[in-house]
């Protein structure tokens, strides 16, 4: 089933928080900027990219599910309008936006213009 993909998991920064925690890990970075994550963390998130957050004082790895689709199923689930309430609130203000038909502007033939 779809909605089972989507597993909730703590972050990648708590994971490594308790690595670090645990085992004192630390991580070295290239001089080229790439840093190897431990193969057990590897093995847990299984998944081929994450995301950097830059704290100010701190950065957080949060892994980025390779289908996203799934990842994402069920989400936003819940309370909230119907589409055809949505339809309608919409189509309401988009009337509301629309200037008069009196105040549009109407082409006058250039025949018909008068002198001024």
């Amino acid at each position: 089933m779809m909605g089972e993909a989507a597993v909730m998991r703590p972050s990648l920064s708590k994971v490594i928080d308790m690595v670090y925690d645990a085992a004192m890990t630390a991580v070295r970075i290239t001089s080229s900027g790439q840093l190897s994550l431990p193969a057990e963390i590897r093995r847990r998130w299984a998944v081929q990219r994450l995301r950097l957050v830059d704290h100010g004082d701190h950065v957080t790895l949060e892994p980025i599910a390779d289908d996203v689709v799934a990842a994402t199923f069920g989400r936003f689930a819940g309370d909230g309008p119907s589409t055809a309430e949505l339809r309608v609130s919409e189509r309401a203000e988009a009337s509301e936006r629309q200037e008069p038909s009196s105040a549009r502007l109407r082409r006058v033939p250039a025949g018909r213009r008068s002198a001024r």
